[in-house]
């Protein structure tokens, strides 16, 4: 229950991943597919640290009387351990994910870490400075999961594995994104049971960072909310951009602590 009631799953559809992971290209394809859809999304770590119940309240009284499907994004870990002091919230929010249609979305580790390693190095000032070999083997400093303690890469694994454990996870690889997008839709439509997708097919593309796109970006969502990309600091998006930043002994690294669970998403 949260807080008295329970969601229909076809209220709400979550699209959980790990940072850096094509979150937002899933979340605007989605959008922009589905006439059913809200344009707005909730995320829902960020509602419950900045109001706590209170705002998971107002989500739900949103949810009771919202006409169409409303997304909702997360970077939890499965267990949602940022929350195991708050009681309550932490209920609160295993209700609303289990009252919705789950999408997790998941992309080689190794380039998530490469665009997490180059995202942090505008937004964190400890990650600064700091090469990327040593970066991979930093502790983890943004939520704390199941796996305490993990450096970057365990980490990866942990919050991945965790999210796919789950029964009724629809996964989306960042990969079948880019080699074939209609079909991700498609999978989308069958799996998710939110009405039938647009007339024509309206591809999103990963946006550029020059200065004139990131301008007209702005102007467009508020003008054309559903229409333009939510992504925050895109960058290359290239599949195996990892190659060029890995070491001989990062890659064994990542090998060792991870390679197994790439081989497995990849026969899966």
């Amino acid at each position: 229950m949260f807080g008295g009631w329970t969601a229909k799953a076809t209220d709400t559809i979550l699209v959980a991943s790990h940072r850096r992971s094509g979150t937002h290209w899933v979340i605007d394809t989605i959008r922009r597919n589905f006439p059913r859809v809200r344009p707005r999304f909730v995320t829902i770590e960020d509602l419950a640290d900045s109001g706590g119940l209170a705002a998971l309240e107002r989500l739900r009284q949103d949810l009771r009387t919202a006409r169409g499907v409303t997304l909702l994004k997360t970077h939890l870990p499965a267990g949602l351990e940022p929350f195991a002091d708050r009681p309550e919230i932490r209920e609160s929010i295993r209700a609303l994910v289990e009252g919705s249609r789950r999408i997790y979305v998941h992309r080689d580790g190794r380039d998530v870490l490469v665009s997490l390693y180059h995202y942090l190095q505008e937004f964190s000032v400890e990650a600064q400075g700091i090469d990327f070999s040593t970066f991979l083997r930093e502790e983890n400093d943004y939520l704390p999961c199941g796996a305490n303690g993990a450096n970057r890469v365990e980490y990866w694994r942990a919050h991945v594995e965790g999210w796919l454990a789950r029964p009724g996870i629809h996964r989306i690889a960042y990969e079948s994104m880019h080699s074939d997008h209609e079909a991700v839709v498609n999978r989308i439509v069958e799996g998710l049971d939110i009405g039938p997708a647009a007339a024509r097919l309206k591809r999103v593309t990963l946006p550029s960072r020059s200065l004139w796109a990131r301008a007209r970006r702005r102007l467009g969502r508020r003008l054309f909310p559903r229409q333009t990309s939510s992504a925050v600091r895109p960058r290359t998006g290239h599949v195996g951009d990892w190659k060029t930043h890995f070491s001989e002994v990062d890659r064994a690294l990542f090998d060792s602590q991870a390679g197994d669970l790439l081989t497995r998403l990849a026969s899966t």
